[in-house]
């Protein structure tokens, strides 16, 4: 049976097939919405929708099938609201959780071809320049610091040749951000954050020797952390920052893909307040994981994006007021609730804010909380990933 406060998932979909019925398609989506939020209660905030998934039941009340007629519901919503790529994402969710839905079949090849549509739009030399020519940030440099953060990680063994103490890990990083985003990138402020311990082991020590001479070939500061973690990192190095946005990057990720203008992305933020955080995928651009909800962001036309509820500690670009006075501080208070030592944990970050914002999803529905949160998804429908993790 399910716990208490779980139920609302029934009664949240009641009220969507409700409005369903008598054809009012905004409210019947709202509510369909929101109890899909209840989903990450039921199981976990990393709930994966894949082909053939099944769901690690927390209950026998509820399962993927469950599920994917929620999804299956709010595509339909979606569809009669004209809202087609919305639309065939939950579609697309639905018949993944539950692929002998004969009707949710039928709209799988649609599906395919939208994808495909998408697909081709991002063929270009450069993303932004080719949606919004004359998007441009004036003071570039002034407005952007570049965020790196790293530790003597030692359980590389596919990219075992870039595992510390070298330094050909952060440096194979750097790299990949400066191919996509171009040398202008050079020209910013960089940080590479070491949470190491040199003076207590031989690997951090030479890592951090390593780290000394990337960071004096390639222009960054470097800050040395006794062990404490990303949450207290992030505390204590955003205190310093004052440009209005942030590009964060642990050391394990490349970037791929069509290069993209770093500088309309910043004109776009200037001139849009209500986006707080753009991450770069690392999937496909389908719903999954902590995406259990995406929604096309229709009034850009600088760079496309798909509305989130995702919290991350993948690349992103942050809003650097957002992060410091608000999205920190919530962790912060969160986190004194839990433990007194945070020690070397990234717990805190992405699972509390991911949280919180799915609370506001089931108390006040998706678009009235997404414009407070302001957090969205690098890329169109179906794009492939934008970022390979090279961490194991």
């Amino acid at each position: 049976m399910l716990h208490s406060h779980l139920n609302p998932i029934y009664d949240y979909a009641a009220k969507g097939q409700y409005y369903e019925n008598r054809s009012v398609w905004e409210k019947s989506v709202h509510w369909y919405q929101r109890a899909l939020a209840c989903l990450p209660n039921l199981y976990g905030a990393g709930l994966r929708i894949k082909q053939g998934a099944t769901m690690n039941s927390a209950s026998e009340d509820f399962t993927a099938r469950h599920a994917a007629r929620i999804y299956a519901a709010l595509g339909s919503g979606l569809w009669y609201l004209d809202r087609l790529e919305d639309s065939l994402m939950a579609f697309q969710a639905a018949h993944s959780l539950d692929p002998e839905n004969r009707a949710v079949l039928r709209s799988l090849p649609d599906v395919s071809k939208l994808i495909a549509m998408q697909r081709g739009k991002t063929d270009v030399l450069e993303i932004g320049t080719a949606w919004h020519p004359h998007a441009r940030s004036n003071g570039f440099k002034d407005k952007l610091t570049v965020l790196m953060v790293t530790h003597c990680t030692r359980r590389l063994k596919i990219f075992a040749t870039l595992a510390p103490p070298s330094s050909k890990l952060v440096t194979a990083t750097y790299g990949s951000l400066v191919e996509i985003f171009g040398n202008e990138v050079c020209d910013c402020r960089k940080i590479l954050c070491y949470d190491g311990v040199p003076n207590e082991k031989v690997c951090d020590a030479q890592y951090g020797r390593s780290l000394e001479q990337f960071a004096h070939q390639y222009g960054f500061e470097l800050i040395t952390y006794p062990g404490v973690g990303l949450f207290k990192i992030l505390q204590q190095t955003m205190a310093g920052i004052t440009t209005p946005y942030t590009l964060f990057v642990e050391h394990d990720w490349l970037f791929q893909g069509a290069s993209i203008d770093l500088q309309s992305i910043i004109a776009m933020m200037d001139n849009v307040p209500r986006i707080h955080s753009i991450r770069f995928n690392k999937r496909d651009n389908l719903i999954n994981g902590h995406d259990f909800i995406l929604s096309v962001d229709t009034d850009q036309k600088c760079h496309p994006l798909l509305r989130t509820a995702s919290h991350s500690n993948n690349p992103s670009i942050f809003r650097t007021a957002k992060l410091k006075n608000e999205w920190l501080p919530i962790c912060a208070q969160a986190l004194r609730r839990v433990c007194d030592h945070l020690g070397g944990s990234a717990f805190g970050i992405e699972e509390i804010l991911f949280k919180r914002h799915v609370e506001g999803i089931r108390n006040d529905g998706f678009d009235e909380s997404h414009h407070k949160w302001g957090s969205y998804l690098y890329g169109h429908v179906g794009d492939p990933p934008r970022i390979i993790h090279i961490g194991e």
